[in-house]
């Protein structure tokens, strides 16, 4: 015997599983466009983004990290250029910034010295005035980090001037500079 509502009762079943199919395939969809969103690749170099967002790219068996991806800094004007081998990093020991910016301009050479090192150059950061995009030549590079009026990376030469508007452009301008030291720009 059929009992007065159970037809009702299998008629509203259908409601709670179109909602759980519809939740399903929304999280199904929204994973597969974060996976897309979390990882970009540029001339062959896969970057991946970290759950602290930073960016990391593995390039001839060794990770480096960035605070940019590549389509961050794409925009970012930067001259064409090729390190040798030893790398004076620089910057105006004199200039008259805030301790936060002269801290984020040491620790931006810092990072670039051990990303430089990773990648087989010989980099050394230079904390006197005494080394200047004089002593560049064609054996030695001198890059010269700091703020200024436009955030590019200019190459005379050996004589590579990377600058930031304020201390997170200078970041910006140091990644796409370690993009191009490494090949991938």
């Amino acid at each position: 015997m059929r009992r007065f509502g159970q037809k009702k009762e299998n008629k509203n079943i259908w409601i709670p599983l179109f909602i759980i199919g519809i939740m399903v395939l929304s999280a199904l969809g929204y994973a597969v466009l974060q996976g897309n969103e979390n990882s970009i690749k540029v001339h062959g170099v896969k970057f991946v983004k970290t759950q602290d967002n930073f960016w990391v790219a593995k390039i001839k068996g060794v990770s480096y990290m960035f605070y940019f991806s590549p389509e961050d800094v794409k925009a970012l004007q930067m001259d064409n250029f090729t390190l040798p081998t030893f790398v004076y990093l620089t910057s105006n020991p004199e200039a008259n910034y805030s301790r936060d910016n002269l801290m984020t301009i040491e620790s931006t050479k810092f990072e670039l010295k051990n990303s430089l090192l990773a990648a087989g150059y010989t980099a050394v950061m230079n904390f006197s005035n005494k080394i200047t995009c004089k002593n560049a030549n064609p054996a030695t590079a001198v890059v010269d980090l700091d703020l200024g009026n436009e955030t590019k990376i200019v190459a005379d030469g050996n004589c590579i001037l990377v600058r930031g508007t304020d201390a997170v452009k200078l970041v910006a301008a140091r990644d796409k500079f370690l993009m191009r030291a490494l090949g991938v720009y």
